[in-house]
């Protein structure tokens, strides 16, 4: 999963590394600037499916992950859906 994301990070020139973390059935994505700044992005959920994955965004207004809903409508989906590069 590390490798999958730092190669979609590498669009953006600030970021220098993707941290994953794992606990309790989710993986914590997290991004570190080239000034050291480390930030918070996203968590997902593992549903037990290795290609299905629940999906959150950290909001940095209210400090905590919200489960957010793909284009498909519903909460969870593949780790890459239409239109998306594998």
């Amino acid at each position: 999963m590390r490798r999958r994301l730092t190669s979609h990070a590498r669009r953006w020139l600030q970021i220098t590394e993707v941290k994953v973390r794992y606990r309790a059935g989710h993986a914590y994505i997290d991004a570190v600037l080239d000034d050291g700044e480390e930030l918070q992005l996203c968590r997902l959920r593992d549903t037990g499916h290795p290609e299905m994955w629940g999906f959150a965004l950290f909001t940095y207004s209210g400090e905590r992950y919200e489960d957010d809903v793909l284009p498909t409508g519903r909460p969870f989906g593949p780790r890459a859906g239409p239109g998306l590069r594998r």
